[in-house]
């Protein structure tokens, strides 16, 4: 399953509509379209960045005769954009002001999606409702003696 990064820029419980879900996970189109995908993205800074380096390596590289060498560049630059690119658009998003409210996993971003949904509707209940025809019993705690030893090591030296 894939890891998805859940922002919104409201403060408040509760579900929102406008939401942004961000997979955390290689991206096909960002590897082939690089710099337009982040800037139809709304990564600006990276999207011109990508651009700009994306021209550059033709024209520098094979007016040396290093076409080969240009073109692993070119490739290199394709696979840290699908690597990264949607951490840039995360970083961008971030940037705006919007923040992270949730980390889902689901197999795709509608499911990550209501699984937000339904964990922001249930941080407004304190407890579960109870079970029809169940009697609820306080709960009593007893307190605690104090322990000889914390974890594995002894709170007291024995000589």
């Amino acid at each position: 399953m894939t890891s998805y990064s859940i922002l919104s820029d409201r403060t408040e419980a509760g579900g929102d509509e406008t939401a942004r879900v961000i997979a955390d996970r290689f991206t096909w189109a960002g590897s082939v379209f690089g710099g337009f995908w982040l800037l139809w993205h709304r990564a600006w800074f990276m999207g011109v960045l990508v651009l700009i380096v994306d021209l550059a390596i033709p024209l520098v590289f094979r007016s040396g005769g290093y076409a080969v060498f240009g073109l692993a560049l070119d490739l290199a630059l394709a696979l840290l954009v699908g690597l990264e690119g949607n951490a840039w658009r995360l970083e961008a998003e971030l940037r705006k002001g919007r923040r992270i409210v949730d980390v889902v996993e689901a197999p795709d971003p509608e499911t990550a999606f209501e699984i937000y949904a339904h964990r922001a509707a249930a941080v407004g209940r304190k407890t579960p409702p109870p079970l029809p025809g169940s009697r609820q019993q306080p709960v009593r705690y007893r307190p605690a003696s104090a322990p000889d030893m914390i974890g594995l090591v002894p709170t007291r030296r024995e000589i």
